[in-house]
């Protein structure tokens, strides 16, 4: 079976929120989208997500990030996640991107999760 990177996120309450955009970046600079999850709308509960990262290239560090969007085309990113391909023991958090409301649309739980599979 190919190997694969599991991303998994939680949401502790959205509003006007469209969907997520999946993006990676071999160099933590450049980022593609490579998918996209359907968000919620709008939820005071908490909502889980998740989005499989079947087509990895031969890089050894892939890096991640998530950008929400909503219904109007507004946009906030999430924390860069790097993943190392050789073992998950080297993932790391890396500097937050974007800018943040003073009256933020979104809620991010604490951690996105990583599983190399």
């Amino acid at each position: 079976m190919t190997n694969y990177n599991q991303l998994n996120w939680i949401t502790s309450s959205e509003k006007n929120n469209e969907k997520f955009d999946i993006e990676r970046s071999a160099n933590g600079i450049d980022y593609a989208k490579i998918g996209e999850v359907k968000g919620s709308g709008n939820s005071i509960i908490q909502r889980k997500y998740r989005f499989d990262d079947l087509k990895l290239d031969d890089a050894p560090i892939h890096y991640y990030r998530l950008k929400q969007v909503d219904f109007d085309g507004q946009f906030e990113y999430s924390k860069i996640i790097a993943i190392s391909q050789k073992t998950l023991d080297q993932i790391s958090s890396v500097s937050k991107s974007g800018e943040i409301d003073d009256s933020p649309r979104f809620e991010w739980d604490e951690w996105i999760s990583i599983q190399i599979v």
